[in-house]
């Protein structure tokens, strides 16, 4: 089983145009072929899914012939597997061994045939560098290997201990019977499968067998003579090592690649990268890194050598290093390298998703920074510290990153209000208005309609202000992004605080409304908003009988002239805990097999941390009667963002704010409960 260290190359390759990993979709489910190795080339976890979501919930029959593979390929085959909706039912037709033997655990049942072995064990590599680095190997192998006896033990049922000695020493090999008796297979595999289907589909050769102490037979049988191989490179390892290397990204770009074009470009990969550290060997540990990730190409290695090498004291230190020079890659144009820089922000601050080809994508800030100057042709940038670098980013022409980090939280702005609960909306009219003083449009009591005979008339209806006026005032938060937060990387922070301030804006509206009615301020009339006089306030306790006159009360309200308003009682409005209370009590139909009359009272009971400390309810109607208005900016609506001042060097500082009032019209569709026992 293979360890995650320093990625290898795998010596074995398919023969011709074989494909050793096969999915039959049939009527009956679907049938996979996992035949070969785990990873490379052979079978990886991205074309899995890739396959299983094209028959997403069918009866899925694995068939195994694997020596195993890379430890990660083969956990996440697992997880994919666990997670497919269908039933999944594991075959061993001859050898499942290592990694693969946890990925049959996968499977709801697991047969085996009479002449099939099954083989699990401790995960194998090798590890370089200096003592600390070796041991941490060692302590993530103890990881893997816990993890795996944790999966053997859950699915066979035998204890833990037992199975972490039974491969203490060696591979533990099991016949089918011994695999049934130990757990990890549920039967004997005794049918035979449609002759036509076999013979088309050949079984590959294993490389590892031997090497894994497999049985003679088996090893007579599938080991994999190496007479194929090609030369070994100097990164490569011979037969006796575990296989390390990470599987092949399966994309659309190396799809159609043969396995000996991929060890070509992997060894000018290698080379380039070797020959830019060349002269530079206090950069080894960095150079082991780029050779060991097989997406870190030479132009991303520049871009991490660069970082590395530049000065680390004040903005004017001169570095004692070479200058390295970055190249622009081609095929790559400005406006593409302009898009890709405006999504490695976005997604930074999640603002949006990423692209999968972004070449930033793998990057720090100002690594990313220093690659797009390098690709739009900006080579004295390329150059700069990182002080600099941000700085040179906010303030030039190119790519100025100032408009880009305002566009990405604008897109948070629309992101996070579209996931907020605006409870006050259905109680209020919104109105456009304009800064200053702006008068208040409610349409009267229109009373019943009249008829048109020879001697009678429609009924007369005037539109007009109200009278009453109201002024816009601005709401928000200024938020300083500074260079050193881009520098740092600290994109998570800075989203947090942008999404807070987000929040806070949009509610409020809904804080001055709550706040409007606690204050319980004069109308136009000179009289309060809830007096007992106007009808509108209560005494009493969360009951039927409460709700159902409050509820009632509203029902039944008519215009000045008598006609009724039909008012429709919308929510109950108090604390949390009350509103549970006060929302029971309205569900009911009946109450002691009696009709429950504070059934359907309110449309909704809505419940609110700022009213936790006032023993006091509000009913509202909803906003087809004009109650409340809330005033917005005409040109603005909602939550905005701008920047202070310009960008500067040293960033900016970001507003976000909100343009908004809420002015009390009419009594009639808002009533006020003065809770006389406050619930337990």
């Amino acid at each position: 089983m293979a360890k995650k260290t320093n990625k290898l190359n795998a010596h074995g390759k398919p023969k011709g145009d074989q494909s050793w990993y096969k999915l039959k979709a049939s009527a009956d489910g679907v049938k996979l072929f996992l035949y070969g190795y785990i990873g490379e080339w052979d079978i990886s976890a991205s074309t899995m899914l890739y396959e299983l979501n094209k028959h997403d919930g069918k009866d899925l029959t694995i068939h195994f012939h694997t020596d195993g593979g890379e430890v990660d390929e083969g956990m996440a085959i697992y997880a994919a597997l666990k997670d497919y909706p269908g039933k999944v039912t594991g075959i061993v037709d001859s050898v499942c061994a290592s990694i693969s033997s946890v990925v049959l655990m996968a499977c709801q049942e697991r047969y085996i045939r009479p002449t099939a072995r099954l083989m699990i064990h401790q995960c194998h590599g090798v590890a370089y560098g200096t003592a600390a680095e070796m041991r941490s190997r060692a302590d993530e192998a103890e990881t893997i290997n816990n993890q795996m006896i944790e999966l053997f033990a859950s699915v066979s049922g035998k204890a833990e201990d037992d199975i972490r000695a039974d491969i203490a020493d060696s591979d533990c090999w099991l016949s089918a019977n011994e695999s049934v008796e130990y757990g990890l297979c549920t039967g004997i595999y005794e049918q035979s499968d449609n002759p036509l289907e076999a013979s088309n589909f050949n079984a590959p050769k294993l490389k590892h067998l031997k090497a894994m102490n497999a049985p003679d037979s088996l090893v007579a049988m599938w080991q994999d003579s190496g007479e194929d191989e090609q030369p070994a490179t100097p990164n490569s390892t011979t037969a006796d090592d575990e296989s390390q290397s990470s599987s092949n990204k399966l994309t659309a770009e190396n799809n159609d690649m043969t396995k000996e074009e991929f060890q070509e470009q992997e060894k000018q990969r290698k080379a380039g990268i070797t020959q830019l550290f060349a002269k530079h060997s206090k950069a080894k540990k960095l150079k082991a890194q780029c050779l060991d990730d097989m997406d870190c190409d030479v132009e991303t290695a520049r871009v991490k050598l660069l970082a590395f090498l530049e000065p680390q004291g004040d903005e004017g230190t001169p570095s004692n290093s070479p200058i390295i020079a970055l190249n622009p890659q081609s095929g790559l144009t400005a406006s593409a390298a302009q898009a890709n820089l405006k999504n490695y922000f976005g997604a930074k601050l999640k603002a949006c998703k990423w692209d999968e080809n972004n070449p930033y994508r793998h990057m720090s800030a100002t690594e990313a920074l220093r690659a797009h100057a390098g690709y739009v042709g900006d080579t004295d940038a390329t150059q700069m510290n990182k002080k600099k670098l941000v700085a040179h980013a906010f303030t030039n022409n190119t790519h100025s990153l100032g408009d880009i980090i305002e566009t990405h939280v604008g897109a948070l702005i629309i992101n996070e209000v579209a996931n907020l609960e605006m409870w006050h909306e259905p109680l209020v009219t919104r109105q456009p208005m304009k800064f200053g003083t702006n008068d208040i449009l409610v349409m009267n009591d229109l009373g019943k309609p009249g008829v048109k005979t020879e001697g009678g008339k429609f009924t007369q209806v005037k539109l007009k202000a109200t009278g009453e006026t109201a002024v816009l005032s601005t709401l928000g938060y200024e938020i300083q992004v500074s260079r050193e937060l881009i520098m740092d990387d600290k994109f998570d922070f800075i989203t947090s605080q942008v999404q807070k301030a987000v929040r806070n804006c949009a509610q409020a509206p809904a804080d001055s409304l709550i706040a409007l009615l606690k204050k319980n301020p004069n109308l136009k009339d000179g009289k309060k908003l809830f007096s007992k006089a106007s009808g509108n306030e209560f005494d009493g306790a969360i009951d039927p009988d409460t709700l159902a006159k409050m509820s009632g009360k509203m029902a039944d309200a008519l215009t000045s002239e008598g006609n009724p308003l039909y008012l429709k009682p919308e929510v109950y409005l108090t604390s949390n805990q009350r509103a549970k209370k006060a929302g029971a009590l309205m569900k009911a139909e009946t109450i002691k097999d009696e009709p429950n009359e504070a059934h359907e009272a309110f449309a909704r009971a809505q419940g609110l941390a700022d009213l936790a400390n006032d023993n006091v309810a509000f009913g509202f109607a909803h906003n087809d009667h004009v109650s409340f208005v809330e005033g917005y900016h005409e040109d603005a609506d909602g939550v905005q963002v701008e920047t202070k001042e310009d960008w500067k060097s040293d960033g900016a500082t970001i507003r976000i704010y909100l343009d908004s009032v809420i002015q009390p019209v009419s009594r009639q569709g808002v009533m006020k409960q003065n809770i006389t026992t406050p619930a337990a």
